[in-house]
C-alpha cells in the first residue's frame, strides 16, 4: 500500500458493557488506500472491524508510530517526600506525649492517708482537685483532637505526593491506527473494544400527586486514553464476551477401561519437513536481525539471548524482561493460563522423521470465553500438552476456564524460522513493538512508558471506589441495553460522569403500611409501573416528593413487566399509638373437656395529615405445629373486616396472615378491633410462641 490518505475520524457511538466498551468511529475517505491514525493505543486488535457504507475494505493492516513526548518520566523530589513524612512522625510523637499526660491526669485521685487516726482530706481541696483535673482533661482532649486531624491531613497529603512517583506526568504519545483500501469512496465506520471502561446505575424518582417520573442515570467512567466527545451513548448490563462452551460429558462404564475420546483436530501433514525441502536446498537465507535489548533506563544496548529465545519474534524482546510481568495484569496474559507448559524439544532438522501428530499448529480447540490470552508455549498451543493428554472432561464448578484462542494474535513463522509450519501465539505487546519498530528502532522504550501510563490509569479506575450507594452490576441480572437521548461527552479522566439513559412516567399508588405487632412505625410505599416491560438493574434511588428530597431508597432490580414497589421510609405524621391484647380463658360445663381462650386485640392509629389516609395493617393468627391436630384457631370478628393473605408487607410468605385497611381521619385516632379464639383439650396447654398475646 503506497502513500495512503490520512483521514480523520470521530467517536460517534459508544456501548459500555460490564467488562469494557465497544467504540465506533466514523469518517469519510476516497476510493483507494486510506489510513486512520487516531485509535487508542490499547484497543483490542482482535475486535477491530472496518465497515464501509459502500463497497468493501481490503488489505486491512494495523499501524502504530510515535507521535511525541519522548522525554523521560520525572518523579517528585525524594527529599521532599522524606520531609513530609517526618512532619507526620513529629505529629505522632506530640500525640503520644499528650496521651501520656492525659493518662496521668485521669489517674489522679484523692486517696485517704495510710494508717488509722489520720485526719480526712479537706472537702474544698477535693473539689478543687476534681475541678482542676476536669479542666486539664478538657483542654488536652481539645488539643489531641486538633493534632489528630492535622496528622491525618498531613499523612494524606504525603501519601498523595509520594504516589506521583508511580505516575508519568508526560508519557509518550503514540498514533495507533489502521490502513485499508476502499473499493468505493464514501463513509465508513471503525469498531473496536477497550477494557478500561465501566458504569453503574443510579435512579431518581419524582412524585407529584398521583404521578411518578423515574429516571435512570448511568455513571460512566473510562480511562481508555481517548475522550468520547459528542457521542451517542448506550449502556448494557451484559458482558461483551463470556463463556459459552458447553461441557462434554464422558460415559461411565463398568468393565474394561476404554481409551479417552480424542477431541476433533486437524492433524499436520506427515511430510511437513519435506514441504520445505526445496527451500532448504536453495541458497542460504540471510541471517535474521539480532534482537534489540533495552536497558532498564530505556536506552538501547547490545544484548544476546539463548538459542531458544532467539527463535521467538525478535522484536518481542525489545521490551525489558523485568518490565513485561508488570503489564501482564493489564493485558490478561496470565489469566487462567494453568500450569507452566513442559519444555519443548528442539525443532527437527530437514529430512528428519515427522513429529507426532498434534492439533493444527499445535493448538487444540479451545472454547469461546471471556477475554484472555494464550499461555506462551514453544509448541504453539495453550499449555503445549499433546492431544492424548487432553481427554474431554467435565470442568468442576469454580475451576479456571481454558484461555481463549485469540485468532488475531496467531502467527505462522516463515521458512527460515526454527518452528516453521506451526501457528504461534503473539503477545499483544510484541505486536505493538513490531509495528513501532518499523518506523523508529528507539520507539519500543517509549512504548513501554506509554503502555505503563495507560495501564496505571486503568488500574486506578478498577481500584477506585464506586460512587456512594452504588454497587457493581450483577452478572446474573437481566440483560438490557439502555440508549441515551442526544449526544454526550465522557472524558477519559477515569472519573464518573452522569448520563441519563432511561426515563418513564406513569401513575403512582401511594400506600401506608404498618405491622403493629412489630413496632409503632408506619411506612410509606409507592407502587408505580414505569418499567414499560423492561428489566431494571439494581441501584440506589433518590425519592423527591413535590420537588423536595425525602428519602434514599433502592431499586432491587425489576423483571420486565413487573411494577416497582418502593419503600419510601417512615412517615412521621402517621403512627401506631398502641396495641393492647386482652386474654380470657373459660371452660365449658361442670365437667368440661375443652378449654377456650379468647384474645381481643385493639390497635389505635393516629394521623396528623391534613387529609384522610388509608393505612394497611398486617397481623397473623397463631399457627399450630404440623403434628398438633386437637388445637383450632378461629377468627371470631373484626372491625373493619379482615382480609386473609399469605404475604407480609415485603412480599415474603406469611402463614395465617391478616390484612386490614383502616381509614384514619385528619388529626384523629381510629381503632382496629379484632377477636380470635383458641380451642384445645382441657388437660392440654399451649407452649411456645407468644402466650401472652
Amino acid at each position: 500500500m503506497q502513500n495512503p490518505e490520512l483521514v480523520p475520524t470521530r467517536v460517534v457511538r459508544v456501548t459500555v458493557h460490564r467488562n469494557g466498551a465497544l467504540v465506533v468511529r466514523a469518517g469519510e475517505g476516497p476510493a483507494g488506500p486510506v489510513e486512520v491514525a487516531d485509535l487508542p493505543l490499547l484497543h483490542a486488535a482482535d475486535a477491530l472491524r472496518v465497515r464501509p457504507a459502500r463497497g468493501a475494505a481490503r488489505d486491512v493492516r494495523e499501524t502504530c508510530r510515535l507521535a511525541g513526548g519522548r522525554g523521560a518520566a520525572t518523579a517528585p523530589d525524594e527529599a521532599e517526600v522524606r520531609r513530609r513524612w517526618r512532619e507526620v512522625e513529629d505529629l505522632d510523637d506530640r500525640i503520644a506525649g499528650l496521651e501520656r499526660r492525659r493518662a496521668l491526669f485521669a489517674g489522679l485521685d484523692a486517696a485517704p492517708p495510710p494508717g488509722a487516726g489520720r485526719p480526712l482530706a479537706d472537702p474544698a481541696a477535693l473539689v478543687a482537685l476534681h475541678t482542676t483535673v476536669d479542666a486539664r482533661l478538657e483542654a488536652l482532649d481539645e488539643t489531641l483532637g486538633s493534632l489528630r486531624r492535622a496528622r491525618d491531613d498531613a499523612a494524606e497529603a504525603a501519601a498523595r505526593f509520594a504516589a506521583t512517583r508511580d505516575r508519568d506526568p508526560a508519557p509518550p504519545r503514540f498514533a495507533r491506527g489502521v490502513r485499508f483500501d476502499l473499493t468505493e469512496g464514501g463513509a465508513f465506520e471503525i469498531e473496536y473494544f477497550v477494557e478500561a471502561a465501566r458504569w453503574v446505575p443510579s435512579y431518581t424518582l419524582h412524585l407529584e400527586g398521583d404521578s411518578a417520573r423515574l429516571r435512570l442515570d448511568a455513571l460512566i467512567a473510562q480511562a481508555s486514553g481517548e475522550d468520547w466527545a459528542g457521542a451517542e451513548v448506550r449502556v448494557s448490563t451484559a458482558d461483551l464476551s463470556r463463556d459459552t462452551a458447553l461441557p462434554e460429558l464422558t460415559s461411565w462404564r463398568i468393565g474394561t477401561a476404554q481409551p479417552a475420546r480424542r477431541p476433533a483436530f486437524r492433524a499436520l501433514p506427515d511430510d511437513l519437513p519435506g514441504l520445505f525441502g526445496g527451500y532448504d536446498a536453495g541458497p542460504p537465507a540471510p541471517a535474521p536481525p539480532q534482537p534489540v535489548a533495552v536497558a532498564a533506563g530505556g536506552s538501547p544496548a547490545d544484548g544476546a539471548y539463548d538459542e531458544d529465545e532467539a527463535s521467538d519474534t525478535a522484536v518481542h524482546y525489545a521490551l525489558p524482561e523485568e518490565r513485561e510481568e508488570a503489564l501482564d495484569d493489564f493485558y490478561g496474559q496470565a489469566l487462567d493460563a494453568g500450569p507452566p507448559p513442559p519444555a519443548a524439544p528442539p525443532p527437527p532438522p530437514p529430512g528428519a522423521a515427522p513429529a507426532p501428530p498434534m492439533a493444527f499448529g499445535g493448538a487444540p480447540p479451545a472454547p469461546k470465553m471471556a477475554r484472555a490470552a494464550i499461555a506462551r508455549s514453544s509448541v504453539g498451543g495453550p499449555g503445549g500438552a499433546p492431544v492424548e493428554a487432553q481427554a474431554a472432561t467435565v470442568r468442576p464448578p469454580g475451576a479456571a476456564l481454558t484461555p481463549r484462542l485469540r485468532y488475531a494474535y496467531l502467527r505462522l513463522p516463515g521458512p527460515e524460522a526454527a518452528d516453521r509450519g506451526r501457528l504461534r501465539p503473539l503477545d499483544p505487546r510484541a505486536h505493538l513493538a513490531e509495528l513501532v519498530a518499523d518506523h523508529d528502532t528507539d520507539a519500543p522504550a517509549a512504548l513501554h512508558r506509554a503502555i505503563a501510563a495507560l495501564g496505571a490509569a486503568a488500574d486506578r479506575l478498577t481500584r477506585a471506589p464506586l460512587p456512594p450507594g452504588t454497587r457493581p452490576l450483577n452478572h446474573d441480572a437481566y440483560h438490557q441495553v439502555f440508549a441515551a437521548e442526544g449526544r454526550h461527552d465522557v472524558p477519559g479522566d477515569g472519573l464518573y460522569h452522569r448520563v441519563g439513559v432511561y426515563s418513564a412516567q406513569a401513575s403512582a399508588t401511594l400506600e401506608h403500611r404498618a405491622v403493629p405487632r412489630g413496632g409503632h412505625d408506619v411506612f410509606r410505599y409507592c407502587t408505580v409501573d414505569v418499567t414499560r416491560g423492561r428489566s431494571l438493574p439494581d441501584g440506589p434511588l433518590a425519592v423527591h416528593v413535590e420537588g423536595d428530597f425525602k428519602v434514599q431508597s433502592r431499586v432491587e432490580g425489576a423483571a420486565g413487566g413487573r411494577p416497582l414497589e418502593l419503600n419510601l421510609g417512615v412517615d412521621p405524621d402517621v403512627r401506631v399509638v398502641d396495641r393492647k391484647v386482652t386474654v380470657q380463658q373459660q371452660d365449658k360445663g361442670l365437667m368440661s373437656q375443652t378449654t377456650r381462650v379468647d384474645h381481643h386485640v385493639a390497635v389505635r392509629v393516629r394521623s396528623a395529615l391534613a387529609e384522610p389516609v388509608d393505612v394497611v395493617l398486617y397481623d397473623r393468627l397463631p399457627q399450630p405445629d404440623d403434628d398438633v391436630d386437637d388445637l383450632t384457631v378461629t377468627l371470631v370478628e373484626s372491625v373493619p373486616a379482615a382480609e386473609r393473605t399469605d404475604r407480609d408487607p415485603q412480599g415474603r410468605t406469611l402463614e395465617g396472615g391478616l390484612r386490614w385497611t383502616l381509614t384514619v381521619s385528619p388529626g384523629s385516632t381510629d381503632v382496629l378491633a379484632w377477636h380470635y379464639r383458641l380451642e384445645l383439650p382441657a388437660k392440654s396447654e399451649v407452649i411456645g410462641g407468644n402466650r401472652r398475646d
